[in-house]
């Protein structure tokens, strides 16, 4: 219902029919009525752990609940000095030396990240990890799954039946979850 007006550098949704407005800075503006409205949106689940969480646990006990860190290679990337999530692409090989470099990036204090996907599935996204090791984000953006019957919200709940099971055994502490 709502349409996207364009006002200077500002990006303005005209939220009902009584001009109620937001205004954002938007990554891109795509009207809802074209059916791409939920491609533009964040949605991310942010896992909490009681104490550090061991990565190469974490990985592997992902990996066997079919969560794929090889999609045609590994893609990653470590926070670089200029504040850039600059993605690079290896060989699935790498894998094991892909881990070396997101841990000894948590010395610095820089947050890195792993593209996953979720087998049986052609949905996936990132897996940010944060240099305490205490928290873990996931971003679904590839072939996002979304709510049957909805507006172009996202189905956080059929990610979180994939990931909650595993990382519990890690200390799960928190889960929260966000989709705009």
């Amino acid at each position: 219902m709502g349409e996207w007006a364009r006002t200077g550098t500002e990006i303005e949704l005209v939220m009902s029919a009584d001009g109620s407005r937001k205004k954002g800075i938007l990554w891109q503006a795509i009207p809802k009525e074209s059916g791409l409205w939920g491609v533009s949106r964040e949605s991310t689940i942010d896992f909490t752990f009681e104490s550090p969480v061991d990565i190469r646990g974490a990985v592997r006990a992902l990996r066997d609940a079919g969560v794929e860190f090889d999609r045609e290679g590994v893609s990653y990337f470590v926070n670089s000095e200029d504040d850039l999530y600059d993605w690079i692409r290896v060989d699935s090989a790498e894998l094991g030396a892909t881990l070396s470099l997101i841990e000894s990036s948590w010395a610095s204090g820089t947050v890195s990240g792993v593209t996953v996907g979720i087998q049986g599935s052609e949905r996936g996204g990132e897996l940010l990890f944060f240099p305490e090791r205490s928290a873990v984000t996931f971003s679904a953006s590839v072939n996002k799954e979304f709510i049957t019957e909805s507006s172009g919200f996202a189905d956080l709940g059929w990610y979180c039946k994939v990931f909650i099971p595993i990382f519990e055994s890690f200390g799960l502490a928190a889960v929260s979850s966000s989709d705009f």
